[in-house]
């Protein structure tokens, strides 16, 4: 083991002869062999071997170095902008989630629900309007806070329920026990 200030030393030597230690200079200066550069570019290729992955878009095989294997997703630039491309539909959801939670910090209201949220309670109502039962496929469902904000709802999604347009607009600010209009049975 070469000590401290003797390494300090060939460091500073080597930094104002304009020379580094890396892959073609040794600590001394001198330059490395090929034989050497070769064993040493096999030892990382056993070491590291690189990982075949599957791009999600294309379906081809590609090949990556390891530190990138839980990253890498796409072959090429262009696959990763095709995957980046998102739905009208995408679009338009992620926007009315977050002019909700814009509008409930707005008003200091407490809680936020995701998309994936927002999704899992459509589908526990079976993509239907909760009030008039009315499919998805027929109208556009909104989401509605089953206790309005403005009498102290959250925006927790255990306070959200998906409503078709006409009936949310009905509900406007009403409490669930001064509904009108009963609640369909969905099964």
């Amino acid at each position: 083991m070469i000590p401290l200030a003797v390494r300090q030393k060939i460091s500073n030597t080597l930094k104002e002869r304009g020379v580094f230690p890396n892959f073609r200079y040794d600590v001394s200066g001198k330059k490395r062999s090929n034989e050497w550069k070769e064993k040493m570019r096999n030892t990382m290729r056993i070491k590291y071997p690189p990982v075949l992955k599957m791009c999600l878009i294309c379906k081809k095989i590609f090949r990556i170095p390891p530190a990138r294997k839980n990253i890498a997703i796409t072959c090429s630039r262009f696959c990763q902008s095709i995957s980046f491309q998102k739905s009208e539909e995408h679009k338009r959801m992620v926007k009315n989630i977050s002019r909700e939670k814009r509008r409930c910090a707005e008003r200091f209201v407490e809680g936020y629900f995701t998309k994936e949220e927002w999704e899992e309670k459509k589908r526990t109502s079976f993509f239907k309007c909760v009030l008039c039962g009315e499919s998805e496929l027929n109208v556009k469902l909104t989401i509605d806070h089953i206790i309005p904000i403005s009498r102290g709802g959250t925006n927790y999604i255990s306070n959200i329920q998906p409503l078709c347009g006409s009936c949310n607009s009905k509900k406007h600010n009403k409490l669930p026990t001064k509904l009108t209009t009963p609640i369909k049975d969905l099964a």
